[in-house]
């Protein structure tokens, strides 16, 4: 029975304590609550920003002022994790309101590169080697954010679009990008089991069996975005976005004016 209930909430992207059976769906769940708030922000401008200023806020005092952890549900509406979608939203006002292209470029793009590895690898072997609080694990959620927030600044950089911009396997793979984060985990684990199952792992070692996880997931990942993802976007465009935009030219018009 709690299988039957984890599955069909996985699927439907349900909000649950226990994880997805599609591991890296937890992030979804994030996304499709920040999606429904954001849809305030469409229907009424002034309604909307309240309540996600309101939401931020509450999250960001919640991680400061509550050192335990939070329980379900308080613990997924207000996780540190939802903050990371206000960060998008500055970035995107930010970039939105830049009248001439930016050129800080690659120093930028590295230290916040850096930062993010760095951060991720310390945040690792800190809970691998000792206990990380539930206030170190919001701040380094926090700072992969911040790292994240220097990078996708520098998108209208000149120098990062320049070296960055024609590379066309770059540009596939960013494509396929969502495609590639779904299937990478169970495409590794059935290759582990592959590669065990050929009696492979002692010749391969665990470094080079992962250099090969990575290439074998990317391509997996690319092939679903050619076989499903891409004609799913390009069939959706037509029907509803093209669609509407035919019969209310002034829709996309107004929208491009705000």
């Amino acid at each position: 029975m709690r299988f039957c209930r984890v599955s069909i909430y996985s699927i439907l992207l349900i909000p649950q304590s226990h994880v997805p059976n599609l591991g890296v769906a937890w992030t979804l769940t994030h996304e499709v609550m920040f999606y429904f708030l954001f849809a305030l922000l469409i229907v009424n401008r002034r309604i909307g920003s309240l309540v996600l200023a309101i939401w931020f806020v509450t999250i960001g005092v919640v991680a400061v002022a509550v050192p335990t952890e939070l329980t379900f549900p308080l613990s997924f509406v207000l996780s540190i994790n939802n903050l990371l979608f206000g960060l998008g939203i500055v970035a995107a006002l930010m970039l939105s309101r830049s009248r001439q292209r930016m050129d800080r470029g690659w120093l930028l793009v590295a230290l916040g590169a850096l930062a993010f590895m760095l951060v991720g690898v310390g945040g690792n072997i800190a809970a691998d080697y000792g206990h990380v609080s539930p206030a170190i694990s919001r701040l380094v959620i926090f700072l992969l954010g911040l790292a994240s927030f220097v990078i996708v600044l520098q998108s209208k950089s000149e120098a990062v679009e320049r070296i960055l911009g024609q590379r066309k396997m770059l540009n596939a793979i960013g494509a396929a990008s969502f495609s590639i984060y779904l299937i990478h985990q169970p495409v590794i684990s059935l290759f582990r089991k592959l590669i065990e199952w050929l009696g492979w792992q002692q010749l391969l070692g665990e470094q080079f069996f992962f250099v090969l996880a990575v290439v074998v997931s990317v391509m997996a990942g690319w092939a679903m975005y050619q076989a499903l993802e891409r004609p799913m976007l390009r069939y959706f465009t037509k029907r509803y976005v093209v669609a509407q935009a035919e019969r209310s030219p002034e829709l996309l018009v107004g929208a491009s004016g705000r």
